[in-house]
């Protein structure tokens, strides 16, 4: 490996993660599964000032998301490189994503001009707290950088 003293590291678990598989054609013998995003697709690459983990504290300052659900790197031009370029190593605009992205948006804005401020003061809360088994909820940053959007 490449960097063997991070092989058992937390952090080098996280950004392994396996993310979705795609079937190959049907029409050959053995269809083969392919990865499509995440730490597989990656493969080896790995640098550490163009890297953004999820591990970060500031890691939702380098994303933008939009309805569709697409990731976008952030205007802060400090930060947009290594977020356009994790974007692009770890295909975070795979039509899965993006599709999963989504559906979480349109889940949540079905309501929202029923909210008062303070009530999305406080969704927006929920959403980036763990759940009772220390997960976050799935695609909860991108649903809070929308809920945001709705802020007076």
């Amino acid at each position: 490996t490449s960097f063997p003293e991070l092989t058992l590291s937390y952090g080098n678990f996280l950004a392994s993660c396996p993310g979705y598989t795609e079937e190959t054609e049907a029409s050959t013998p053995i269809a083969k599964r392919a990865q499509v995003f995440c730490g597989q697709k990656k493969g080896a690459w790995y640098d550490q000032d163009l890297t953004v983990s999820p591990l970060q504290t500031d890691c939702d300052t380098y994303f933008r998301y939009t309805g569709q659900g697409n990731i976008l790197a952030t205007q802060d031009l400090a930060k947009a490189f290594a977020a356009e370029t994790t974007i692009k190593k770890l295909n975070l605009n795979h039509l899965q994503l993006k599709r999963g992205r989504e559906r979480a948006i349109d889940g949540i804005l079905q309501d929202i001009e029923t909210f008062s401020d303070d009530e999305l003061s406080q969704l927006i809360e929920a959403y980036k707290r763990l759940d009772s088994d220390g997960n976050h909820v799935p695609f909860c940053g991108a649903v809070v950088y929308i809920l945001e959007q709705f802020r007076a």
